[in-house]
């Protein structure tokens, strides 16, 4: 069981991985365009030094058009970091549980050590997991209730 979640994270980790590097391919694209309209577009559609209604059109349309190409490029940007930000965790989650199953299955562990290795990777694995992509991230409440579900289960042994 533990075998196929550790394949599944390390699966979607990759995934992630692979997106992350797409949007980045894509926010270099859209900045490089977008500076090339911008060093371009000086010398294609000049602007006059006398305000007339065809100077303010083609302000206008640079302004749009630059507008959206940055908007673009920061959409791809948030995108790459979230995607980076998946990744690093669930690289994490697959880590935490190779470690547990490593410990719990070492020969000399008594049942103490086994339930607090297992308390660390259900934080690991629940909690909300900083990577540097995402946003300063607060204790997580869903990791509380999913330690207290575990702690309340019945013993293996009794």
């Amino acid at each position: 069981m533990r075998g196929n979640n550790i394949k599944r994270f390390s699966a979607s980790a990759s995934g992630h991985v692979c997106r992350a590097r797409g949007w980045l391919a894509a926010a270099v694209f859209l900045g490089v365009a977008l500076v090339a309209f911008a060093l371009t577009s000086v010398d294609l559609f000049p602007l006059d030094a006398k305000f007339t209604p065809r100077v303010f059109q083609i302000a206008i349309a640079k302004l749009v058009v630059f507008s959206l190409g940055s908007y673009a490029t920061a959409a791809a940007l948030a995108a790459f970091r979230a995607e980076s930000h998946n990744a690093i965790v669930d690289n994490h989650r697959a880590n935490a549980l190779t470690t547990f199953e490593a410990f719990v299955n070492a020969p000399h562990i008594d049942q103490d050590t086994k339930n607090a290795i297992l308390t660390q990777t259900t934080t690991a694995i629940f909690a909300q997991q900083p990577s540097g992509y995402g946003q300063a991230a607060e204790a997580s409440p869903i990791a509380a209730n999913v330690l207290e579900i575990v702690k309340q289960l019945p013993k293996s042994g009794s």
